[in-house]
């Protein structure tokens, strides 16, 4: 097991792509304290990463991906400037079922978010805690939709 660890980025944007550095063997990535990262683009496998933490960053959305991790089990998302979560919910490609076919847990908690779209929830349903505390919740959709 690897853990990758990425501290005090000072670019705006960070890409992973198809790279000559393989990423099979990282099980958990740690993203922190790098208040000017806006953009992750993640273009690649990700075989054997159970658990992605993002936090104290300036990212205001999900990252756009077109990488699927097969066993990503916890995505927590703390402590950023995320200001909604409809964006990523009409691109069904970012964050679906399809995109994280185990997910179980995704914490988007301390962040800007103010509401949630009807149907965000069903499209993960391997999801067993969503953890949206300390947002700026207006609304909240239909439990039944």
């Amino acid at each position: 097991n690897v853990t990758l660890v990425l501290q005090n980025l000072t670019s705006s944007t960070l890409t992973v792509s198809d790279s000559r550095i393989s990423l099979d063997c990282v099980t958990s990535w740690h993203i922190d304290s790098s208040p000017v990262l806006q953009h992750l683009q993640l273009n690649q496998r990700f075989p054997r990463l159970e658990t992605l933490t993002i936090e104290n960053t300036a990212i205001r959305d999900i990252p756009n991906s077109k990488a699927v991790f097969e066993q990503l089990t916890s995505l927590h998302l703390r402590n950023n400037n995320m200001t909604h979560l409809q964006s990523i919910a009409e691109d069904r490609d970012l964050l679906s079922a399809q995109s994280f076919p185990v997910l179980k847990t995704l914490d988007v908690s301390q962040n800007k978010i103010a509401s949630i779209i009807a149907g965000f929830l069903v499209m993960l349903p391997k999801l067993q805690t969503f953890n949206i505390s300390h947002n700026r919740l207006v609304t909240l959709p239909d439990p039944k939709i």
